[in-house]
């Protein structure tokens, strides 16, 4: 069920989901908090697994906002999201994108 917000929270929060049983809270972040994020992800459903495309697909959804078609003039990567069909165009890399440093040294 839906638990109180306070004022801070009703700034960076939509929602603030409690729990019944064990009286836990949830909150739900507002969409715009996602550019600062340091990973992209996605701008409809906030999946941190976007897959990395290279060309439009006319099936699915894109992103009509002016920020992310500006995105496509700088040549910024192509992104589509596998859980909602959305694409979008977004200056950070994806989370699996990260190299992990390796557990030996090479001579």
């Amino acid at each position: 069920m839906r638990g109180p917000r306070s004022f801070f929270r009703k700034l960076v929060s939509h929602a603030v989901l409690q729990c019944t049983s064990c009286k836990r809270q949830i909150s739900i972040r507002r969409r715009w908090l996602g550019i600062f994020q340091r990973y992209a992800e996605c701008p409809i459903c906030s999946s941190p697994t976007p897959s990395r495309i290279f060309s439009r697909d006319r099936v699915d959804a894109m992103s009509r906002n002016p920020l992310r078609k500006l995105l496509a003039i700088f040549g910024c990567p192509l992104y589509h999201c596998i859980y909602c069909r959305y694409q979008f165009r977004d200056w950070r890399k994806r989370l699996s994108d990260e190299r992990v440093s390796p557990t030996y040294k090479m001579r």
